[in-house]
């Protein structure tokens, strides 16, 4: 419950899912073999747990969906946080289930010291500090995503220094790490911006809408094909790639077959999530079998996150049968 929980907490600071699984996985799964947790079990929390970071604001993917489809970032952002909170609780659900059936999978007590409440609020309150001013400051119109991000970078350097214990070795390696990962993540967004206006200009999302519309296929078939489609595609491809390739053409069809945008959003990002932890190219599975170093098998870890990604398609279930899960909230603060 703790590393879903940490997970939660940091994809309100990181947009990440990779990122996500590497950071509390690298803290959390030492110390869950150590207290004796089953390797499935350990190792599809934290698989799986970092998939909350591109659900929960701010998100990467929600954030590249709302540049190709031009919807209002803040409406996304807002619309991620109550599907959010409910994967977290399936998640725990999913835990609590599995340590009910497989008792042995899970260790009686931990002796280890507990952290003082003092403590804990010294730690985590930096994380929701940044969460808060990039979500309230797009939502509330304060800043654009671009310079809400330019904020939340400078507020984490400065508390990174004064609570984090961060020195200028430490922030040296942090900026070229942090190059290293944008200039791939800038070639790709400018590339998936080019490829889009190709496409818009030789009109094949339109041609594309025309011909699935001519079948004349009901807009729940619509919405399964897409589903469908997506998670065979994330098989073989990582989420930042298939929303550029893939989402100029998808969205105009989505939106010809009368879904709302923004709920359409949560949905495909809710798919992305699964589409991280499906092999063989699934990135958060090799994260985790790679901080094990080499003491977790790909097949354990693959089997561990069955179960999440089971809760995953539920509460893709839960959006369509009940779309005010994501809508809901967007509209309440309008």
């Amino acid at each position: 419950y703790g590393s879903i929980a940490a997970c939660a907490g940091f994809g309100a600071v990181c947009g990440s899912s990779m990122v996500g699984s590497l950071t509390i996985g690298g803290v959390a799964l030492p110390e869950m073999q150590k207290l004796g947790y089953d390797n499935r079990l350990s190792s599809g929390v934290l698989a799986a747990g970092g998939t909350l970071s591109v659900l929960i604001p701010p998100s990467l993917i929600l954030l590249f969906y709302g540049i190709v489809t031009d919807t209002s970032i803040g409406e996304l952002f807002i619309a991620g946080v109550v599907p959010g909170i409910v994967l977290v609780l399936l998640f725990c659900a999913v835990v609590f289930v599995w340590g009910r059936l497989r008792p042995a999978h899970i260790p009686e007590v931990d002796r280890t010291a507990r952290s003082s409440l003092r403590q804990m609020l010294v730690s985590l309150g930096p994380i929701f500090a940044i969460g808060l001013v990039i979500t309230l400051s797009i939502y509330a119109g304060i800043a654009t995503p671009t310079e809400a991000a330019a904020v939340a970078a400078l507020l984490t350097v400065i508390l990174a220094f004064a609570v984090g214990g961060l020195d200028f070795a430490g922030f040296k390696a942090a900026l070229f790490a942090t190059m290293r990962t944008m200039g791939y993540l800038g070639l790709l967004l400018s590339a998936g911006v080019l490829f889009g206006f190709v496409m818009t200009y030789y009109r094949v999302p339109q041609q594309f809408t025309e011909l699935f519309m001519s079948y004349e296929l009901g807009p729940w078939v619509v919405l399964a094909i897409v589903i469908a489609f997506y998670i065979v595609l994330g098989m073989f491809l990582e989420p930042v790639s298939m929303t550029f390739i893939t989402l100029p053409t998808i969205f105009p069809l989505m939106q010809a077959a009368g879904f709302d945008l923004v709920w359409f959003g949560i949905v495909y990002t809710i798919t992305m999530e699964i589409a991280v932890l499906t092999p063989p190219v699934g990135l958060n599975l090799y994260v985790i079998q790679g901080i094990s170093r080499g003491t977790i098998a790909i097949g354990e870890v693959i089997n561990g996150c069955l179960p999440f990604i089971a809760s995953m398609v539920v509460l893709i279930a839960l959006l369509i049968a009940v779309p005010e899960v994501a809508t809901w909230l967007p509209q309440a603060m309008k």
